[in-house]
């Protein structure tokens, strides 16, 4: 049951992330045609919440980057893209109730946090270093960079992708930061010198990632 409900949570957030993107490609016209790496990298404080959220977030914004958002009953994303979609950084948090039944333990949380990188079902593979890891009592916290690949499948074309992301888990919430460079297996050696360059863009949005309860 436990695996069911935590595919059915995962499908749901590939389906939120594929909204996303004729709103990405919509947005790369408001975009400057020309940014320059330095105001690249420039962020931003934030903070966002819809009213029947009992959370506010609190992060680091991309200050270049043009705003998508999408919102359900409990589901919050942000996403900001740039360089015609090659950079994605999103912003996210799921304030579901069931989490807590699939995040049972840190291990079960660490085991999601990882899965993309090992997922036989979606043909995704790669690798990751985890750069930090917190399991204190009621609050758990996972950071790690790498990459993503993915052959073509027939709908969607093939991808190595390189990433940074934080997930935190507290009070029943799940909240994301990633910072991704996106691109083909032919643009792997361009995508991870770009990956590279914005890397103090990706640090500085997953480094400042937090959850404030509006009744506190």
């Amino acid at each position: 049951m436990l695996k069911l409900k935590l595919k059915a949570f995962t499908t749901a957030l590939l389906l939120c992330t594929a909204a996303l993107m004729p709103a990405l490609a919509a947005g790369a016209d408001t975009e400057p045609e020309e940014v320059s790496l330095k105001d690249l990298i420039k962020t931003e404080s934030a903070s966002f919440t819809l009213a029947h959220l009992p959370y506010i977030l609190h992060y680091q914004k991309p200050a270049a980057l043009h705003e998508t958002v999408i919102a359900s009953d409990k589901v919050l994303s942000l996403s900001y893209s740039g360089l015609n979609n090659r950079l994605l950084v999103t912003v996210s948090m799921n304030a579901d109730p069931s989490l807590a039944s699939l995040f049972t333990d840190y291990s079960a949380f660490k085991d999601y946090a990882l899965k993309p990188f090992s997922d036989k079902e979606k043909l995704m593979y790669g690798e990751y270093e985890l750069t930090d890891e917190q399991t204190a009592a009621g609050r758990w916290s996972i950071s790690f960079y790498g990459y993503l690949k993915k052959p073509e499948d027939g709908i969607l074309p093939a991808m190595y992708n390189f990433l940074e992301q934080r997930l935190n888990f507290e009070d029943g919430t799940l909240v994301s930061a990633q910072c991704q460079i996106q691109g083909a297996p032919e643009q792997q050696l361009e995508s991870r010198a770009l990956f590279k360059e914005l890397r103090p863009l990706c640090e500085a949005v997953i480094s400042d990632l937090s959850l404030e309860h509006k009744g506190k």
